[in-house]
């Protein structure tokens, strides 16, 4: 067995000046622990020391110009927390789809992803975190599918996840299919999300204000069971894997469950009314660049639309006037309300075929919330649409000949009516017999 180089005794034992003093003295801290120990370097001991000494030793070693993103040979090893992640549930979709390209690979850990890691000490970890920074530390390096924003957030550390996105890490980075993004990070159940269910909310809004892209594709599944949706079926995905609290119903639940089911609830609904926002800027934006036939102001709609093509044109009368219009047509499918893309049955709604529904439930909560007003300005907009086409020639030839046949129609209906109406006049007499009347006074005896 190789011995342990004496640097990394005196990291380990948090002593700031023998560290300070073998830097002085020459110390090598490119040189790295055995494989079995998966080859850690001196730099990645400091990054994980608890206590005040931590940020103070990692400020040490790179004076002393170490690597900040050098890499440990711990590649094979699996986060802690993903052991325990259960196999999907079978079933969950019947589309096969390949995932986005990582923008790394998986390495070895960095001094940063260990920080990350920690899950105590939240507030020297930040420290950490921010000499690291300060050394232009890559936070796109990968480990086990995690960056260091997902393991920060994996961890629950919500400081050192302020002080990475103030830094520029990147919320949308690609991550493993066990992963997916950091906003499928904030919502598995499997991490910590810190003393009270509701920091998930909290967390959220930072990753949304910091430029996550809800709508960006995310693997649900693993191996052949993988879809194609987004963080918001990921969401969905991971709580139904918690079968107590997904599938007993509310009144068995203790005061603690009850509150993580809430959380989660309200989590669940920020992230619907978020994908359901983003679809919705998304179309408007590609309604501004198409060419229409009608004024812009019946594209203002932003719903989804339950067409399966990109374009196609319909034809639209009223009146006896005819025209055609240029629809636009959504490709990205969504239930209006909940946000889920996979997994459902999304139906279009019966009255304007504009938006889709995975359920009667969210179907009767969205119009209560806010389709009520939607779908009837939808149907306002296309009957303005109709007073703005311009008619063909032939289609006003053959309106003008509809009319004069509707026209000569109804004259010859009058006039059979007043022919039967003589006839049964005639046939009636011209002096219906009058009864007679008896006489009481009269004596009708000798009848």
């Amino acid at each position: 067995m190789v011995p342990m180089p004496v640097l990394f005794l005196a990291i380990k034992a948090a002593d700031t000046q023998a560290v300070q003093l073998l830097l002085e003295s020459g110390a090598r801290t490119d040189i790295c622990l055995s494989s079995e120990l998966n080859g850690l370097y001196p730099l990645h001991v400091a990054a994980g020391l608890p206590g005040d000494e931590g940020p103070r030793i990692t400020e040490l070693l790179l004076h002393a110009v170490a690597d900040p993103d050098v890499q440990a040979q711990d590649a094979h090893v699996l986060l802690e927390l993903d052991k325990n992640t259960p196999d999907p549930q079978a079933g969950f979709g019947n589309k096969s789809a390949k995932g986005p390209g990582s923008a790394s690979l998986d390495m070895g850990r960095t001094p940063l992803l260990v920080v990350c890691q920690r899950d105590h000490d939240y507030k020297n970890a930040r420290d950490v975190v921010c000499v690291l920074l300060s050394h232009k530390a890559s936070t796109n390096l990968l480990w086990s599918g995690h960056s260091p924003l997902s393991l920060a957030i994996a961890s629950g550390n919500h400081l050192a996840v302020d002080v990475l996105l103030a830094w520029g890490a990147d919320p949308n980075l690609p991550l493993s299919c066990r992963v997916g993004s950091a906003l499928c990070a904030n919502a598995n159940i499997a991490y910590n999300s810190g003393t009270q269910p509701r920091n998930r909310i909290l967390l959220l809004e930072k990753l949304m204000k910091a430029g996550a892209n809800i709508l960006m594709p995310i693997l649900v599944g693993e191996g052949r069971k993988c879809v194609m949706g987004t963080a918001v079926d990921y969401a969905y995905h991971s709580f139904t894997q918690d079968w107590r609290i997904a599938h007993t119903p509310y009144h068995a639940l203790n005061p603690r469950e009850r509150e993580t089911l809430n959380a989660r609830r309200q989590l669940l609904s920020a992230m619907g009314e978020l994908l359901r926002k983003a679809a919705s800027r998304n179309q408007q934006s590609g309604l501004e660049g198409e060419q229409s036939l009608v004024s812009s102001e019946t594209n203002m709609y932003t719903g989804a639309r339950a067409a399966e093509e990109n374009a196609s044109t319909v034809s639209i009368s009223e009146d006896g006037k005819e025209g055609k219009r240029s629809i636009r047509k959504q490709a990205f499918k969504y239930c209006y309300q909940c946000g889920r893309s996979v997994g459902v049955v999304l139906v279009a709604c019966s009255r304007c075929h504009e938006v889709l529904y995975c359920s009667k439930t969210c179907k009767m909560k969205a119009w209560n919330d806010r389709h009520k007003e939607e779908c009837v300005r939808v149907q306002d907009q296309d009957h303005s649409d109709t007073n703005v086409i311009e008619e063909r020639p032939t289609q006003r030839e053959s309106t003008a000949n509809n009319k004069i046949l509707t026209q000569k129609w109804t004259e010859k209906r009058h006039a059979s009516g007043d022919q039967s109406k003589s006839r049964r006049s005639k046939d009636q007499p011209k002096h219906p017999p009058q009864t007679q009347l008896y006489d009481p006074k009269q004596n009708y005896s000798y009848i």
